[in-house]
């Protein structure tokens, strides 16, 4: 049975402060308490050059595989076996879902079912000063709505996660503007030491404004993920994913809490 993860109206509890003054004087910064990382995982693939100038991350400036760092191994793989692919622009796709999420004095969480609080993000390849390069997805409406004090938004993004059934599998369903994605599988392998999750981008306000993004969290562990990937839907992600020649899941990360902070640059 699936657990919906759509946009739930969370339970109000007793949370930390939802602002940050930084000492330049600036606006001050909003903190987002990740709490108990459930589950998370990412998506790696590969953009043609051609599609990548197009849609949602036109004018930014993106880099191809050839020419970026700590490049995935997966994708190491496969341009080894097929050099011409160093010219396609690798991206990621990562959901992860937690207990709650703590946005100054309130603490969403849905108390009554037991839903995740998801946060992901669809990321492309480009220089660390490149605006636009990350686009943010959130489950909870309250999550989206506290971006406007700072002149940021987010995207919204419905996710169900359980078992196949009839099957011990698990199963993942992720629906994002007209795209959607099912994975079937199940971990496998020793746990391993998690990677630090501590991405940081540059994001686009109202108004031209441009606001830095930074996550820290320390996963508790990880594991191989084994299964298949199904994708559905004429979205911009759906024709991505379906364009690659590689669509490697994983691994699934799990435990530990962490912080995402929106501030002015």
């Amino acid at each position: 049975m699936l657990v919906p993860g759509g946009f739930v109206a969370a339970g109000l509890l007793i949370g930390g402060p939802a602002h940050a003054q930084r000492a330049t004087g600036d606006p001050p910064a909003l903190i987002w308490g990740l709490d108990t990382l459930r589950s998370g995982f990412c998506i790696h693939f590969l953009v043609d050059p051609a599609a990548s100038t197009r849609g949602l991350f036109r004018g930014v400036g993106q880099r191809p595989a050839g020419a970026t760092p700590a490049l995935h191994p997966a994708l190491q793989r496969t341009i080894a076996a097929s050099p011409e692919l160093a010219a396609w622009v690798p991206q990621r796709f990562c959901v992860l879902q937690f207990s709650a999420i703590r946005v100054g004095d309130r603490e969403l969480r849905d108390v009554e079912h037991g839903r995740s609080q998801v946060v992901a993000t669809w990321s492309t390849s480009a220089g660390p000063d490149a605006a636009g390069s990350v686009v943010l997805l959130v489950n909870n409406s309250r999550l989206g709505n506290s971006l406007k004090s700072i002149g940021m938004s987010a995207d919204g993004i419905r996710c169900a996660f359980g078992k196949v059934p009839g099957s011990s599998d698990d199963r993942y369903e992720i629906r994002y503007d007209r795209t959607t994605l099912v994975w079937d599988g199940r971990t496998t392998g020793d746990s391993m030491a998690a990677p630090t999750m501590m991405p940081g981008w540059v994001a686009r306000g109202r108004g031209g404004r441009l606001l830095s993004v930074g996550q820290q969290l320390l996963p508790d562990g990880a594991r191989l993920m084994v299964g298949a990937l199904r994708v559905e839907g004429k979205g911009e992600l759906a024709r991505a994913l379906t364009a690659s020649p590689i669509r490697y899941v994983g691994p699934i990360v799990w435990g530990g809490s962490g912080t995402m902070t929106f501030a002015a640059r």
